[in-house]
């Protein structure tokens, strides 16, 4: 049900907020406040989550960010 996309400059103000942040901690809850107003693709999610340093933080928003894609069929040729 995603009524708004991400769009490339969004994405590029998102991804600077994110690599501002001093930890994973902040950085996931910036983009949890912006996916509850749009949605991504698979290709953005893999984007947003360069930006996390601990693997964790990436599996989490993977696991998380599955409710707002758009290509739910490309998300899941990343599941393995």
């Amino acid at each position: 049900d995603c009524n708004y996309l991400m769009d490339d400059n969004r994405m590029i103000s998102v991804l600077q907020q994110m690599e501002n942040q001093t930890n994973d901690t902040k950085k996931i809850n910036i983009i949890k406040a912006y996916l509850q107003r749009l949605c991504i693709n698979t290709n953005q999610m893999l984007t947003i989550m360069e930006v996390f340093e601990s693997e964790q933080f990436k599996h989490d928003f993977f696991i998380y960010s599955k409710e707002f894609i758009t290509d739910l069929e490309n998300y899941k040729k990343l599941v393995k």
